[in-house]
């Protein structure tokens, strides 16, 4: 409970007032992936992650999720194996 605090006050602080909270990910400074809020990974990412909009994380050279896509409002990127 208090972690969802932490991480809606996070989310709420970090982030210009223009930035729709659909457009939020959390970019991981060390690693330079992003994610959706609501991502699995994005949960585990406590020490190096701030929230950003996506337009930002993509501009300081982020690289979006593989599970989520880097975006709530959108589906994951579909991975084809055709030949």
């Amino acid at each position: 409970m208090i972690r969802a605090l932490v991480l809606t006050l996070a989310l709420s602080a970090g982030a210009p007032a223009q930035a729709p909270a659909s457009d939020l990910v959390y970019f991981n400074v060390q690693t330079h992936k992003f994610h959706c809020a609501s991502c699995q990974w994005a949960a585990k990412c406590t020490k190096h992650c701030v929230a950003l909009p996506r337009k930002e994380a993509l501009e300081r050279g982020g690289i979006p999720c593989h599970v989520c896509g880097g975006s709530c409002g959108k589906p994951p990127p579909a991975h084809s194996l055709t030949p």
